[in-house]
């Protein structure tokens, strides 16, 4: 949340010539419904179950950009179905988290975020995904630099990892 991957996602898949995905908005098609509302009416362990099925559908696509969810990590059949692909380069958009809030905060009709009221558990969760983030592939700080400069450095780690190749995956969080 508030990472950039609604700006950066879309900017990389179009200097890559691929297509952009948000497991989100996918979500949100899939459903007929806001992620937020989704998350309230079902609870969290059934929001990750149905959120992990469209990362899943979205994953078998080549030469796309997917953006996922900030706990999509969290699912272990996620982690797992993106460690074991080969031709997946995850990329950890990094901030510091009053960073993250204060972008959250000035987007102009974002959607509802409950858990901005929440600081307490917004820093633990925070903190607890961290270990998942740092999985990535990669980890671009984003703070003070911008959106092209950004690309332009995932642009080279992904070159630097897949030279020879043209079709990867690539996939932000």
């Amino acid at each position: 949340m508030g990472a950039g991957k609604s700006t950066i996602g879309p900017m990389l898949a179009g200097r890559l010539g691929w297509r952009f995905a948000d497991s989100d908005h996918r979500l949100e098609e899939k459903t007929g419904a806001r992620i937020v509302d989704l998350f309230s009416a079902l609870g969290e362990p059934e929001f990750r179950r149905m959120e992990a099925e469209v990362v899943a559908e979205l994953h078998t696509d080549e030469e796309l950009v997917l953006a996922l969810g900030g706990g999509a990590m969290e699912s272990e059949a996620t982690r797992s179905m993106i460690a074991g692909s080969r031709d997946t380069f995850v990329v950890f958009l990094k901030a510091p988290l009053e960073i993250l809030i204060a972008r959250c905060e000035r987007q102009p009709g974002a959607a509802v975020r409950p858990v901005l009221n929440q600081r307490e558990l917004l820093e633990h969760r925070f903190q607890s995904r961290q270990r998942h983030y740092e999985s990535a592939h990669v980890a671009v700080e984003t703070h003070g630099k911008s959106p092209a400069t950004v690309v332009d450095s995932i642009l080279g780690k992904i070159q630097e990892s897949f030279p020879l190749r043209r079709t990867a995956k690539a996939e932000t969080f």
